[in-house]
């Protein structure tokens, strides 16, 4: 029988009888997550996201950005003291194997994620055009993933990874309407995603995996669901119940799975969300519906930066506080590494870095690109970097940043100049420009 990677840990009971559905605890993580939600799209402009051939940032073409022969993003966040990297867009006819090398040699755990490609861009033959039976699309890009860099040539998950997100944000998408419309939008939201993970662990068998599995994951909004039945009043955990249900009644949302569902959920799982709200809220607001809820599965952020607190620096060590009080409470993804540009609005609120001045060029599928230096975005005195990393025990490398911010004690009076102004909105994660196909 194929072990889990992550060994079962003694959970602190917390009222079992209240809990959705009994059962053995899931794999629980061996150390805290104290993450960066990485994806460098390197442009300045919005306009110029429409000449992105792909949003696969973690393939071998994109190494300019994250190796340590190019820009050294990875290592930066290494120097930070983070431990694990979430992901976005991801191409699986791309080679990823290089950039786990990398992440492994310096110590940083992946939590790649399949893009939203098959579920509702993919045209024709999304998702979405086979009600939201999703195992037909996902399973042969999974396939492709196990083939081009997440399994050894042992059949052996690449010691690097550690969760596989289904879906990025499922209840803005599958469909856009799950969490306010009718009572079916959950079930259509839930069969997508039971049949996107039956899906995968099919891959893996055809594939022959042995040895440590990885840990699988949906991440929610951090939004309300007036279309759930139970739990709507928390952020985020209505979501949760609805699929914890499916995965337990399966037939009940309209799908009959091939392989055991039930039993990969209650060893493998981690519950993800992503969310703007401080640290104080979620103590008040979720954690401990959650911990009554789910008494023995591990919930992480996948995308956690509360760009209104009242201070960065008090509310990053808050939140990496509640999670080492919390025993469910596995950390977070700090939202995000760079700035994107291609958005506007509130949306350019985030990211440690911007860009400055263009480093090298690198050829991305038959397009070629700036590769910007990095400039730290400023905060409370010094940048949001050094709080961030202060947080996670590490230090911002200010030798691999542009020319004026290459010593310590100078600091960038403001953003760059050349950032185009406006703001980065937060729940909705980077999504593939529309030419992006996969097929």
């Amino acid at each position: 029988e194929m072990a889990s990677r992550f060994a079962r840990s003694a959970m602190v009971a917390l009222g079992c009888a209240a809990s959705l559905h009994s059962g053995r605890a899931a794999s629980a993580p061996t150390r805290l997550i104290k993450g960066v939600s990485y994806g460098p799209t390197p442009v300045l402009q919005p306009a110029q996201a429409s000449q992105m051939p792909q949003d696969d940032f973690f393939c071998d073409e994109a190494a300019p950005m994250w190796s340590s022969a190019g820009r050294g993003d990875l290592a930066m966040m290494k120097h930070m003291g983070a431990n694990l990297v979430r992901l976005y867009g991801n191409d699986p006819r791309n080679s990823h194997e290089q950039f786990l090398e990398e992440a492994d040699a310096l110590g940083l755990e992946v939590a790649p994620g399949m893009s939203d490609w098959p579920y509702y861009q993919k045209t024709p033959g999304s998702c979405q055009t086979t009600d939201y039976n999703c195992f037909s699309q996902v399973k042969p890009l999974y396939m492709q993933n196990l083939a081009n860099g997440f399994l050894t040539e042992n059949d052996t998950y690449h010691r690097s990874l550690r969760v596989m997100n289904i879906l990025n944000e499922p209840d803005l998408k599958m469909p856009p309407t799950a969490t306010i419309g009718g009572r079916e939008g959950p079930v259509l939201m839930a069969r997508a995603l039971i049949s996107a993970f039956d899906a995968m662990l099919d891959a893996e068998k055809d594939s022959n995996v042995t040895g440590p599995l990885i840990n699988f994951t949906a991440t929610f909004s951090f939004a309300m669901c007036m279309a759930c039945d139970r739990l709507r009043h928390v952020p985020a955990l209505a979501q949760m119940a609805v699929l914890d249900d499916a995965m337990h009644r399966p037939e009940a949302y309209g799908y009959t799975p091939r392989n055991d569902i039930l039993e990969a959920y209650q060893t493998r799982w981690m519950h993800s969300f992503n969310t703007a709200n401080p640290a104080a809220d979620l103590e008040v607001m979720f954690f401990p519906e959650y911990n009554r809820a789910f008494p023995s599965t591990p919930v992480y952020i996948g995308e956690y930066h509360s760009v209104h607190a009242a201070s960065q620096k008090d509310d990053v060590a808050a939140v990496l506080a509640a999670a080492e009080r919390n025993p469910l409470f596995a950390g977070i993804a700090f939202f995000e590494f760079t700035v994107s540009y291609y958005k506007t609005g509130s949306e350019l609120d985030f990211g440690m870095f911007g860009y400055g001045s263009a480093m090298a060029s690198m050829e991305y599928f038959g397009a070629t690109f700036d590769v910007h230096c990095l400039a730290p975005v400023p905060h409370e005195g010094s940048s949001l970097a050094e709080v961030v990393a202060n947080a996670f025990g590490g230090s911002v490398d200010f030798g691999k940043l542009c020319a004026p911010w290459r010593k310590e004690e100078e600091r960038p009076p403001r953003i760059l100049a050349s950032a185009p102004s406006g703001a980065r909105g937060f729940l909705a994660a980077p999504a593939s420009p529309s030419s992006v196909a996969l097929v």
